[in-house]
């Protein structure tokens, strides 16, 4: 099975394992090694202590051809001379040959493993040291024999040892780690279990622990992701509900007219009804383009198509349109800065013209737009003098189809479907900006609109 394949919980205890395994057999390695080293030097420490004294014995009796050993005593001593040959040894070795066959070339004392000491098993080892000795004769050594045995013997024991407990303890930690990072992604499989069930019902949560750790926040994420997806759902139900309603009633005017020609030809003027035919045919185109820029406004934004823009130029050409079209009302172009932006024009000019037809359809005698530039930020003010809007619904004079009939009513019917303002904020927000809405400074009601974006273009 490729490793790929394997789930969370087997790759982690597997891993983990892995590295512990590598870990604990680096780790007897050494420790035997040591263990092994320490006895060994422990070994070569007594040896010299035993030929030291046997030096010392031998510089203040003379030599004799025995060496007496104590009962506890398995080590083996023999005193040889400058050419090798024994002129005294401990009983245990007596008759025997020299356990080396040559004396050391430096006159110093010297450690060595040898395996030819004739005493014992064939195979056994022996560690000997040479210790120098002044005998009468001339310089001689001390050869002290001990048996590694022992040390053998207790270096196996604890490999013995470890090649049992650490793959028991091995067994004990990755059952452990399986069933640590089982209990941990418990939370994980209850949240997987309920996404799977969350299909059309968008009001369902993921289980959230207790614990404020990474899984906690990660179903908290998740829920707040659930949070936005049935908020845009809910929205878009909405919005398709709004958009349905809006489009039947053209389209019923439309038939109710036609009908009524067809059944009625003699009563109805051809004329009346294609200009109803047609009224409503421009209502519909309206709605139509709203519903295709919202749609488009509404894609993730992209650098292509935009560039600097002259906004002062916008906000000049959007007055005097406004000014070719008020009527009664008078349009006033006030306070007007040079400015630039990144942006796109054609959404821009929409931007203004929006807000400008809102505000004409709602004033009485005048509208005002002006546009205001400092370096930390910019600013387009429309301003006119209706009823003004309430302060609970300054908000929601932004949600598509909303119209403010009750608060802000004039004889004349309000303009298009309550998307322009929509659309508006989804403009600003593409570039930055912000749209609020306020009253009038002075005495005279109406509203204020200010659209704030980012810093201008230098230049």
């Amino acid at each position: 099975m490729r490793w790929g394949v394997w789930g969370v919980r087997a790759r982690v205890t597997a891993a983990a394992s892995l590295v512990l395994a590598s870990i604990m057999v680096i780790g007897a390695i050494v420790l035997v090694s040591l263990v092994n080293q320490s006895l060994q030097d422990n070994l070569d420490a007594a040896a010299v202590t035993r030929a030291q004294d046997v030096a010392a014995t031998l510089t203040t009796n003379g030599v004799r051809s025995s060496i007496a050993t104590g009962s506890e005593d398995s080590s083996l001593v023999q005193v040889v001379d400058s050419t090798g040959a024994v002129v005294s040894a401990s009983e245990n070795i007596s008759g025997e040959p020299a356990v080396l066959a040559l004396p050391p070339s430096t006159y110093g004392s010297v450690s060595v493993t040898v395996g030819s000491v004739p005493v014992g098993a064939n195979a056994q080892l022996f560690r000997v040291v040479a210790e120098p000795v002044q005998l009468p004769s001339g310089a001689g050594w001390v050869y002290v024999a001990s048996s590694l045995e022992q040390v053998e013997s207790a270096t196996g024991s604890l490999v013995l040892l470890l090649s049992i407990g650490l793959p028991i303890m091995l067994v004990i930690v990755g059952g452990t780690i399986w069933f640590a990072v089982g209990r941990a992604l418990r939370p994980v499989e209850s949240i997987r279990s309920r996404a799977v069930e969350i299909r059309a019902d968008l009001s369902q949560r993921v289980p959230v622990p207790a614990a404020n750790d990474e899984i906690g926040r990660l179903a908290r994420t998740v829920n707040e992701m659930l949070d936005r997806l049935a908020a845009a759902a809910e929205e878009e139900r909405r919005f398709v509900g709004d958009a349905s309603h809006e489009l039947r009633s053209p389209l019923a005017a439309i038939r109710s007219q036609v009908d009524v020609a067809l059944e009625h030809p003699g009563n109805m003027d051809p004329l009346t009804v294609l200009a109803t035919v047609q009224k409503q045919t421009v209502q519909m185109a309206h709605l139509l383009d709203d519903l295709l820029f919202l749609a488009r406004i509404s894609e993730p934004p992209s650098t292509h198509g935009e560039s600097t823009v002259d906004l002062d130029e916008i906000v000049l050409n959007e007055a005097h349109r406004l000014q070719r079209r008020s009527g009664d009302v008078a349009v006033h172009l006030g306070h007007l800065d040079a400015a630039r932006i990144p942006g796109s024009a054609r959404d821009l000019a929409r931007l203004v013209a929006n807000l400008g037809d809102n505000a004409l359809h709602y004033a009485r005698t005048e509208v005002r737009v002006e546009l205001f530039s400092t370096p930390g930020a910019l600013a387009i003010v429309v301003t006119d003098d209706g009823p003004g809007i309430a302060v609970e619904d300054r908000e929601r004079v932004f949600d598509r189809f909303t119209q403010l009939e009750d608060a802000r009513s004039r004889s004349v019917p309000a303009p298009g479907a309550g998307l322009g303002l929509a659309i508006a904020q989804q403009i600003a927000a593409r570039h930055g900006g912000t749209i609020t809405v306020g009253e009038r400074g002075d005495e005279t009601s109406g509203t204020v609109m200010r659209v704030t974006l980012p810093p201008v273009v230098p230049g």
